[in-house]
């Protein structure tokens, strides 16, 4: 039987907007060495904007894949992946090479491949 593993998903943006991004990168910074051991990978979303009601829409945030590259760098130990990916605003190649790229930098990386809901007809 296969081991349970446990992901973390952390978030792109802050939840207060009020919150400046060096801040909001300590705090992530900080759950992931609180969280060694206890969970296996890290996951985020591949939001194009916040899709949360306590933060405005033009507010900050962080591109997925390129937070994955960070911190797949900073925190080699855990395996990385995308909740969804929004594959249709890259081109296949360069979707290939970002996932090979996160892949090196980290032990694993898993995709999820996914649209956004004003393509879904």
């Amino acid at each position: 039987m296969s081991k349970l593993r446990f992901g973390w998903r952390f978030p792109t943006w802050p939840t207060d907007a009020r919150t400046r991004m060096p801040t909001f990168q300590a705090q992530v910074e900080e759950h992931l060495k609180s969280l060694d051991g206890l969970f296996d990978s890290v996951w985020v979303s591949d939001h194009l904007a916040p899709d949360t009601p306590w933060a405005h829409p033009s507010g900050p945030l962080w591109e997925g894949m390129m937070a994955l590259a960070y911190y797949a760098a900073s925190f080699p130990h855990y395996d990385y992946g995308t909740i969804t990916l929004a594959n249709s605003y890259r081109p296949p190649a360069l979707l290939a090479k970002m996932a090979s790229t996160l892949r090196l930098l980290g032990r694993a990386f898993q995709d999820r491949l996914g649209t956004t809901p004003s393509d879904v007809s």
